[in-house]
């Protein structure tokens, strides 16, 4: 019975699969004389083109883009107190201390709270630092051109600072991004998560000028030492307020 092909190859695909088709055909016989004749001197040549390429499909992810109103809101979910010290001690337990569920619960919470917070302060760690990094840049671009510096700027980090010249790059691009937008210092999230989000933050911010107003609204950022030792409780965003952002943002889009 003679198989029917259900798929239509290019020549070019056609051509390479055929191509690893008689390389493992030859690579069989080459085995088979191998294992009665003993060990060669020679060895079939691999095809360089890329197989897998060709046979394989493309994975796709299904993750679907929130709306600015999602994201909004998924961004002021994850508001967390930053005006507290993070306690090292929350992180500190023993296994026989933690008997019952709701003792596991109440250090997991506590932790994960101590979490957020860290992960607001290293995100505002890290666009503050970018944004001196891009100061610097600025300046140090300058006496390269006077002749002052004659090394490059990457070269210029690593040498002075220890900083990798990508990871610098990283840190200036998220901070051209996201710098100035002061509310994200509040925000819970991980660097990572906020670096993806990076282009969905611009969008947002962008969207009408009452989020631009609100994501940009001064942080008050208060040195270490005026950092509290209480629990202060979280103002939360008004609901109606938040609203209200989308309504106008959309009466505009309707105009």
């Amino acid at each position: 019975m003679i198989a029917t092909q259900n798929y239509t190859w290019t020549d070019e695909q056609k051509a390479t699969i055929l191509e690893h088709q008689a390389f493992h055909m030859n690579m069989t016989i080459f085995l088979n004389n191998v294992v009665m004749e003993g060990p060669t001197k020679t060895f079939p040549r691999k095809p360089k083109s890329n197989l897998k390429q060709v046979i394989m499909t493309k994975k796709t992810k299904g993750v679907q883009k929130r709306s600015h109103e999602q994201l909004h809101e998924y961004l002021v979910e994850n508001f967390i107190e930053t005006k507290k010290t993070i306690d090292r001690d929350v992180f500190l337990f023993k296994l026989e201390d933690i008997t019952t569920e709701e003792q596991a619960l109440e250090k997991l919470k506590d932790g994960f709270k101590h979490l957020k917070r860290q992960n607001a302060q290293t995100l505002f760690f890290f666009i503050q630092y970018g944004m001196l990094l891009n100061a610097v840049y600025k300046k140090i671009f300058e006496l390269r051109i006077q002749g002052i510096i004659t090394i490059t700027w990457g070269k210029w980090l690593l040498e002075n600072i220890g900083i990798h010249p990508s990871y610098a790059r990283r840190l200036r691009e998220c901070a051209k991004s996201l710098g100035g937008c002061y509310k994200l210092y509040n925000v819970g999230l991980s660097f990572t998560e906020i670096f993806k989000l990076k282009k969905e933050l611009v969008a947002l911010f962008n969207s009408s000028p009452e989020m631009n107003t609100f994501w940009q609204e001064n942080h008050d950022i208060c040195s270490t030492r005026e950092m509290e030792s209480f629990e202060p409780s979280l103002p939360k965003w008004p609901k109606s307020k938040l609203d209200s952002l989308f309504t106008h943002a959309k009466k505009k889009k309707n105009i």
